[in-house]
């Protein structure tokens, strides 16, 4: 009986430990999706400014909707 215990605790030590390693992986999983979900939420927006920027160029050139198509960029952030 004592040694069924023993082995019982043995077997939940090693999975506290193993929940452990998973939680902190699981952390460092995701910081890294928040990192990249930030990096692509910016390039994104640095897109849009450049495309806008380009609409704003075509404008000012006087350039005719029936020569060149006109671009439309809403930011919704």
């Amino acid at each position: 009986m004592r040694r069924q215990l023993q082995s019982a605790f043995e077997r939940l030590r090693v999975a506290e430990e193993a929940e452990e390693r998973l939680c902190s992986q699981l952390g460092e999983l995701e910081a890294e999706a928040v990192h990249q979900a930030r990096e692509y939420h910016a390039r994104i927006v640095s897109l849009m400014e450049q495309l806008s920027r380009a609409n704003m160029l075509l404008h000012k050139a006087g350039a005719s909707p029936s020569s060149s198509s006109s671009i439309s960029i809403h930011s919704s952030s």
